[in-house]
C-alpha cells in the first residue's frame, strides 16, 4: 500500500475516533435510522471533551492534541444538518 493511501486510511480512522467523542459529547446525533451523523450546531462540548480527556492521557492514537482537534473539525465537516433518506421519507 502507498503513502498516501495509508496516510488517507488513518485519517479516516482518526476522523472516526473524532466522532466518536462528539457523539458523546451531544454535539453530533447518531440516533438516525440510516446511520447518518448530524451535526447538532454546537461543536463546543465536544472540542471540550476532547480536549479534556486528551490532557488525562486518553486518545493515544492522535500524535498531539491539534491532530485531534483538526480530526475533529474533519468529522464535523462530514456531517449534515439532516438525513437525505430521512427527508425524503418525510416528504413522502
Amino acid at each position: 500500500m502507498g503513502r498516501a493511501k495509508e496516510e488517507g486510511l488513518r485519517r479516516d480512522e482518526l476522523m472516526q475516533s473524532a466522532m466518536a467523542i462528539a457523539i458523546r459529547a451531544g454535539s453530533i446525533s447518531a440516533d438516525c435510522p440510516h446511520e447518518t451523523p448530524i451535526d447538532l450546531l454546537n461543536p463546543d462540548p465536544a472540542f471540550e471533551l476532547a480536549r479534556e480527556e486528551y490532557a488525562k492521557g486518553l486518545h493515544q492514537e492522535f500524535d498531539s492534541q491539534t491532530e485531534l482537534e483538526e480530526a475533529m473539525q474533519d468529522a464535523f465537516d462530514s456531517t449534515g444538518q439532516e438525513c437525505g433518506a430521512c427527508a425524503k421519507n418525510a416528504a413522502e
